[in-house]
């Protein structure tokens, strides 16, 4: 017979339990941290996107004429600012095609934002004469700005 006595069963029991034990961790933990490294790494190249391959001009043209058209106001009270959805067909078709995920425009600002639930980063177009502020100037107004602080390198 195979499994002669009642200690080797025991062991083969207990190593195919915890077998089963670490796979079913595995797939626990495994999924949340892919989905968290697949977030990271689309947040990565839409961050390089903005800071490296768009002019950042033309979209602080863009993106201060559609805050022109909408008179630099907040139409929501509650928030002291405007926002559009990047799905809203009120915004402009090359800001769309640049896949925001909401436009806000304050008194002063207009933010173009890409992030999510897990880092807010974007691109703040301040009014004309107003230099601005955030985390690595683009051009005279126009700033980069990340929550965690910090602007990838090319």
């Amino acid at each position: 017979m195979l499994f002669s006595s009642r200690k080797t069963i025991l062991i083969v029991f207990a190593v195919a339990i915890s077998i089963l034990l670490l796979v079913l961790a595995g797939r626990w933990c495994l999924g949340p941290l892919y989905f968290s490294y697949t977030i990271h790494g689309l947040n990565m190249a839409k961050e390089k996107q903005l800071l490296y391959q768009i002019d950042h001009e033309e979209l602080a043209s863009e993106l201060r004429d559609f805050a022109n058209a909408n008179g630099w106001r907040g139409r929501h009270k509650s928030f002291d600012f405007e926002y559009y959805l990047k799905g809203d067909p009120e915004v402009p078709e090359p800001l769309r095609a640049l896949n925001p995920s909401v436009i806000r425009i304050f008194k002063d600002r207009i933010e173009f934002e890409c992030g999510g639930a897990f880092l807010s980063f974007g691109i703040s177009v301040f009014r004309d004469g107003i230099s601005g502020y955030g985390t690595k100037k683009l051009a005279e107004g126009v700033w980069f700005y990340a929550e965690d602080g910090r602007a990838p390198k090319t």
